[in-house]
């Protein structure tokens, strides 16, 4: 299994609220050892916030895109489109949605509102915020179930 990780969750490892951006670093800890889709509007998102927060954006932006799996914006349209008028959602949060369902993955982010239009959609959906020994369980979980896959497999 894999993960898609809202713009909110990256914005929040650079935040001045050392809460937030504690809880960002220990699941980004986590996260980096399962795969990690994204919208491709996910660049631009996270460009038009880190640019504007440090001048180091660029090589931000390419450690995190070595890091990550885009899904292209064809595939997801169509899935984006079915999902809306169930959702209600804004356009963005659609698309990790979209990529969510698409790929079978879990959806972790740190908007409220993003979580529970998704759980609408019937995707698994934390809001880190609230469910962070939750979601991090979770990709525990899923780490170890991903080794065990890979031992056996070989």
């Amino acid at each position: 299994m894999s993960l898609v990780i809202d713009t909110s969750v990256y914005i929040d490892r650079y935040s001045k609220d050392p809460t937030r951006k504690n809880l960002a670093k220990k699941l980004f800890n986590l996260a980096e050892k399962l795969i990690i889709y994204e919208p491709r509007i996910f660049i631009i998102e996270l460009l038009c916030v880190v640019s504007r927060k440090t001048t180091n954006f660029k090589s931000i932006i390419n450690k995190i895109e070595e890091k990550i799996n885009i899904v292209n914006e064809e595939e997801l349209f169509d899935t984006a489109r079915q999902l809306a008028p169930l959702v209600h959602g804004r356009a963005i949060d659609l698309y990790f949605i979209a990529t969510t369902k698409l790929t079978n993955s879990i959806l972790i982010t740190c908007d409220k509102l993003q979580a529970i239009n998704a759980k609408k959609a019937k995707i698994q959906a934390y809001y880190l915020i609230k469910e962070f020994s939750k979601t991090t369980n979770k990709i525990k979980q899923l780490i170890k179930h991903s080794q065990h896959y890979i031992k056996y497999k070989t």
